[in-house]
């Protein structure tokens, strides 16, 4: 899947415009290994001939945007800044919500086509790095759908959800007790004074 769950533009075809997609999720957040489960709401208001099958595609993404400089030159040097980006695909799931067949997408009316998934149990959690300058960087999460035309697969909808970190240890609460003399306060004359804090 790679840099295509970006949903980069493409030319589409004019029988797109003859279905509507959209993508409801059970949840928006979720933990390494947590089930996604949601469906694809479908609206087809006339044929799509040249349509063979819709995908949905399950992934994690990390994204790096680095900016760097070179010099060159002699006593005179030249500094050249540059900027490096890269994706990598941490997981990808795909799952074939329809197929059609050779005659394309015939059926005119309102369908839902549920979907279910196990997210993997090292998935990173989501990550947002504000840009600073050229750098930035982020994990990003996404449900996408796309379509088959002519053997060009065309991306039409798509829905982020995002991943919590997992704390692996428990967390025991823990009370922090202390008591100190009191030598002077303004509003206590003497005495001792007690303070307690819970976590």
């Amino acid at each position: 899947m790679g840099v295509s769950m970006s949903l980069k533009r493409k030319e589409v075809p004019k029988d797109l415009s003859n279905a509507k997609v959209s993508i409801a999720l059970e949840k928006t957040c979720y933990n390494a290994g947590d089930t996604l489960r949601g469906y694809v709401n479908l609206i087809i208001t006339a044929p799509i001939p040249d349509c063979s099958e819709m995908v949905a595609e399950i992934g994690g993404q990390t994204h790096t945007t680095v900016h760097y400089t070179t010099k060159s030159g002699g006593k005179k040097k030249r500094t050249h800044h540059h900027t490096a980006c890269n994706t990598d695909q941490n997981y990808m799931y795909k799952m074939i919500l329809s197929e059609f067949g050779p005659t394309g997408c015939k059926d005119i009316g309102t369908f839902q086509v549920p979907f279910e998934i196990t997210l993997p149990e090292n998935a990173p959690p989501s990550v947002h790095v504000p840009q600073k300058g050229r750098n930035s960087g982020a994990i990003s999460h996404l449900v996408a759908v796309s379509v088959k035309i002519k053997n060009k697969k065309y991306y039409v909808h798509s829905v982020p959800f995002q991943v919590s970190s997992v704390v692996k240890h428990p967390i025991v609460p823990t009370v922090v007790k202390d008591t100190q003399k009191v030598i002077y306060m303004c509003c206590i004359n003497r005495g001792f004074m007690s303070i307690s804090g819970k976590l």
